[in-house]
Parts: structure tokens; sequence; C-alpha cells
């Protein structure tokens, strides 16, 4: 259960900091409607999301039976849901545009701050890895007794 709590932390968190972020960018390239639509990407991340959290709760629970520190489960987790991220906005684009590419400048600013709001996400929890008692190396591992 405690791995759903955090996956669930780190997805919410994300999603925020992603309609955040693009409301921030918006402002940055003069769309100043883009700083009022924040709820809404919000409420819309959250349904679009879904598959993330699904991944997010399997990263966590894959990453638990990794021996590294808990910073290291979280780079591990970061990386990966960064190129699950890129392919996301990649098949959009293939969608939408029929190119299989992030060759578009929303396309790569959104992919960008969906990547940041991850990493800032997972930075935030991190001591929520730490604190989390299946998160540390499994029992059965070898261990040096010389």
């Amino acid at each position: 259960m405690e791995v759903v709590k955090i996956s669930v932390k780190i997805w919410m968190n994300t999603i925020f900091f992603n309609a955040l972020f693009f409301g921030i960018m918006g402002a940055v390239y003069g769309e100043i409607y883009w700083l009022f639509s924040v709820p809404f990407i919000y409420i819309g991340g959250v349904v679009a999301g879904l598959p993330f959290l699904v991944l997010t709760i399997l990263l966590v629970k894959a990453a638990s039976l990794f021996p590294y520190s808990a910073s290291g489960k979280v780079c591990w987790i970061a990386v990966i849901e960064s190129l699950f991220i890129a392919l996301f906005y990649m098949s959009v684009n293939y969608v939408v545009g029929n190119r299989f590419s992030l060759n578009n400048n929303l396309a790569q600013s959104l992919t960008g701050t969906t990547i940041a709001a991850c990493w800032l996400s997972l930075y935030i929890c991190r001591k929520s890895f730490a604190d989390h008692t299946e998160m540390s190396a499994p029992a059965n591992l070898p261990t040096d007794t010389k």
C-alpha cells in the first residue's frame, strides 16, 4: 500500500508542476491566457495521465527490488519515466501531425516541462523512498561477512 501512496504522490506532484510550468511557459511566450488555463490543464493532466500512474506504480515496485540507495532508485525512475514521457508526446505528435517526432516547438516545450515536473516531483518525494521500508534492499541478498 505504501508503494501506491508514494506513486500517487509522485504522479499528482508531476501533474501539478506540469500545469504550473505550462502556465509559466505561456507567460514567457506572451500568451497570458495560458496562465488562466492552469486549473483546466491540471484536470486534463489527471485524466490524460492515468496511464502514467500505473507506470509509476510499476516503476516504484521494480525499484524496490534493486539493491541501490534511495537516491539511486529515484534516478532510475527519473530516467525511465523521462523516456516514457518523450515517447508519449512523440505518439501524440504522430496522431496529430502524422510524424513520430518532436518536430514542433509546442511538443518540445511540453516534453521539457513534463520531464522537469517529473524530476522536481521525484526530488520532492525522495524522502519517501528513504523512509519506506519496502524500498530498502531485499533481505535475501548475499552479504559479505568476512
